[in-house]
């Protein structure tokens, strides 16, 4: 009698590891618990972040930072024309001028990139910086430009690194 309590207490220890999972295999191995494989995979298993992807989009207005892609040139085909990516820091931020701001262009749809990467040049100024994307389009009519921003903004106690995808519609003459 006292086997068959001994067991069930195994085995209801085992199925509560099991539904609990055990994120520590040595401490679990060094009180002698007795781990299910089962639980062992799943602590193994990495975590899924499920962030939701960000839709790109010409302006981003955030409680640390606003960032724009614009084009105020008259885009014609076949001719070089030149966007602004503008980032502004909101305080207390202030851009982190150690870190290499960089926009990066998605080229299709007849756009390309006169570089493919824009870095700014020079140390930024801790309200902003401004990097010029020069491209050119191949066609004429309804054109989407499109690349990611790579930033960093800090304050006195933290830094952030982001990235935004960056989305404008431009019209092109012929």
């Amino acid at each position: 009698m006292i086997a068959k309590g001994v067991a069930l207490s195994l085995l209801v220890s085992g199925f509560a590891l099991t539904l609990v999972g055990c994120h520590d295999r040595a401490s679990a191995s060094e009180s002698g618990a007795a781990v299910a494989p089962s639980a062992i995979k799943a602590a193994e298993a990495p975590a899924v972040a499920s962030a939701p992807a960000l839709a790109a989009r010409a302006e981003w207005i955030e409680p640390e930072f606003s960032l724009r892609l614009s084009c105020a040139d008259k885009v014609v085909a076949g001719q070089p024309a030149h966007a602004k990516v503008m980032l502004s820091a909101k305080a207390p931020f202030h851009v982190n001028e150690e870190y290499p701001h960089k926009f990066r262009g998605a080229a299709g749809g007849g756009v390309t990139f006169a570089s493919p990467v824009v870095t700014r040049e020079g140390k930024p100024e801790p309200a902003g910086l401004e990097l010029d994307v020069v491209f050119t389009s191949a066609t004429k009519g309804a054109i989407v430009l499109q690349g990611e921003a790579a930033f960093s903004l800090c304050t006195a106690g933290r830094c952030l690194m982001e990235r935004r995808q960056l989305s404008l519609p431009l019209v092109v003459a012929p």
